[in-house]
């Protein structure tokens, strides 16, 4: 009896976000009747202890079932041990997306409020939430997707705030890819920054690589890219790749390589009609099972066959086929390709 009811109380949890039972894992908060927010903090959560926090934008979408079901998530990845404990805190959007997202004038016909909206976080937001909870001010990230992930990179590399961006889905491509023409260059302390793409809703975003990696506080950080094949522009297959950015961010990230896997790629783009590109994707996966790509981080060489590769793994064959070499340190892989509409 005693266990049955013990599963019941814990499937209540789980399946109601807000009950009282379990406002210690989820709570709602309003900050000065401006800002909607939901905090969650891990089952173990100690007031004595510090945590790293991040702070996700579209806040309204984080914790529902048909959203990004992020506390199933959190609580697995936790109990799993894949992540550190963490504290996750949803801001909502308050239905003005556009306004607060886009950091630039001239990308949508609405006023643009995203310098007011990072000042609000800044001055307001963080003050409360780590007035009320135990935060460790040195791991403080931003997260989004879509436009909040093309405001969250925008936010992260505007100021010295966070210590960790990661950006799903960005929309990069906003005023002409502004954000990989022009960054803002604004912070002198270390960045380590995540952004990912599915092949499903691909934007050529690969040199955006190269131009975090030319930052000072890139640099002393790190920067993570993650080509996925087959990802859509859907909650789901943001939340299929969470932890990895979140292994990264909670330092439960095991820097060794386990393999090296080349997935050749013929992808249509979505923002040029008509356009394929035929691409070499490295994937590489560490020991604690994290996933991200090499891309511009590797070297890729023809070593049999006619036709060119590019730098960032973009080829096209000459012959029928071509055998090419993709290195990377001490390991060396090799596949064979051809033109994708062969």
């Amino acid at each position: 009896m005693r266990i049955f009811c013990y599963w019941l109380i814990m499937s209540l949890c789980y399946n109601i976000t807000y009950s009282q039972d379990c406002s210690s894992k989820i709570k709602y908060h309003s900050v000065y009747d401006l800002y909607d927010l939901d905090v969650y903090t891990p089952v173990n959560y100690d007031s004595n202890k510090s945590y790293p926090v991040i702070y996700f934008n579209d806040g309204e979408t984080i914790f529902t079932s048909q959203g990004w079901n992020m506390k199933h998530i959190l609580d697995s990845l936790i109990a799993q041990g894949t992540i550190n404990d963490v504290i996750v805190v949803a801001i909502y959007s308050g239905n003005q997306r556009n306004k607060r997202y886009i950091p630039y004038l001239a990308s949508y016909p609405v006023k643009n409020t995203a310098e007011e909206y990072a000042t609000k976080i800044n001055e307001l937001i963080i003050p409360y939430v780590e007035s009320r909870y135990s935060i460790d001010d040195c791991k403080r990230g931003i997260a989004g997707a879509s436009f909040g992930g093309l405001f969250s990179t925008w936010a992260g590399l505007s100021s010295n705030t966070f210590s960790f961006v990661a950006s799903f889905s960005p929309s990069y491509w906003v005023r002409d890819y502004e954000i990989i023409r022009k960054p803002p260059q604004k912070r002198d302390k270390p960045l380590t920054h995540w952004f990912d793409l599915g092949t499903a809703e691909w934007n050529y975003y690969v040199p955006f690589i190269d131009v975090l990696d030319s930052m000072d506080a890139i640099k002393s950080g790190a920067s993570y890219y993650y080509e996925v094949p087959d990802g859509t522009h859907t909650y789901d297959s943001w939340a299929d790749r969470l932890g990895y950015a979140l292994q990264i961010f909670t330092e439960t990230y095991d820097r060794t390589i386990k393999e090296i896997t080349l997935i050749n790629e013929c992808i249509p783009s979505h923002s040029m009609p008509g356009r394929i590109f035929q691409r070499v994707n490295p994937i590489v996966t560490t020991n604690s099972g994290t996933k991200y790509s090499l891309s511009t981080k590797a070297k890729y060489e023809i070593s049999k066959g006619k036709g060119t590769i590019e730098s960032d793994g973009r080829y096209l064959l000459e012959s029928e086929t071509a055998e090419v070499t993709v290195a990377y340190g001490n390991y060396v892989r090799k596949i064979i390709l051809s033109n994708c509409n062969n």
